[in-house]
């Protein structure tokens, strides 16, 4: 009767030891320095009839400045200006 919860604690690691890489969460020497990238990014866009979605990347320039001209945009276009923050951690 105990050896059903034990064989199925060890049957469950060894399937995430094998789902985690544990090298990924090491930086890689090949990946780009993205403060020497020569041409950064572009921001991306998506748009419809009812809203506009613009992810600013820190590539392309001061915050500030681009958070006033994509709300002066969308005051342009009779919509009202939103900001979402997210992070890749």
């Amino acid at each position: 009767m105990r050896m059903k919860p034990v064989l199925l604690s060890a049957i469950s690691f060894l399937i995430l030891a094998c789902l985690c890489n544990p090298l990924s969460l090491l930086p890689s020497d090949t990946e780009p320095n993205p403060d020497t990238d020569a041409n950064p990014p572009a921001a991306s866009a998506i748009e419809n009839d009812h809203f506009t979605i613009v992810q600013l990347l820190p590539a392309n320039g001061d915050l500030e400045s681009l958070l006033q001209q994509h709300a002066q945009t969308a005051i342009a276009q009779g919509r009202n200006p939103f900001v979402e923050w997210d992070a890749e951690w």
